[in-house]
């Protein structure tokens, strides 16, 4: 058994994540409190958060996405639904999976459109010749 600091409960050893800084082996945080201050952290912090997703995961800074949310008008850049009215609220950013480039913003209907043709100019053509073949 042991104390959290935060709470001042004393709960069960599962309760605490496994650490090996203390001497017990144990955080002296319990889980549920430690979830707690992550979730708040996250909300008090959501620019800083997002910016450092944005940084680590596209090499590009929560500014950077910004200015292009801008250029783009709050806009897909392919189908050019505003942000307002996208099923997730937030254009995603696009990028090239072999350079990592950021091409854009996209709505998650777009974006996901062209992962399915596997960022193909080629397998784009065909499936529009399948759409107009058909009278779409």
């Amino acid at each position: 058994m042991k104390e959290c600091y935060t709470c001042k409960e004393t709960k069960s050893y599962v309760n605490f994540y496994k650490v090996a800084a203390n001497n017990d082996g144990h955080s002296g945080v319990c889980g549920s409190c430690k979830l707690a201050y992550n979730q708040n952290y996250k909300k008090v912090n959501k620019d800083k958060v997002r910016d450092a997703y944005l940084r680590k995961t596209y090499g590009v800074s929560l500014l950077e996405v910004n200015v292009l949310f801008e250029k783009q008008k709050g806009r897909c850049d392919i189908c050019g639904i505003h942000e307002k009215h996208c099923k997730h609220q937030r254009l995603g950013v696009d990028h090239d999976h072999d350079s990592g480039a950021v091409r854009g913003l996209l709505c998650a209907n777009c974006n996901t459109g062209i992962g399915f043709l596997q960022d193909s100019s080629e397998f784009t053509e065909k499936a529009t010749a399948y759409l107009v073949k058909y009278g779409k």
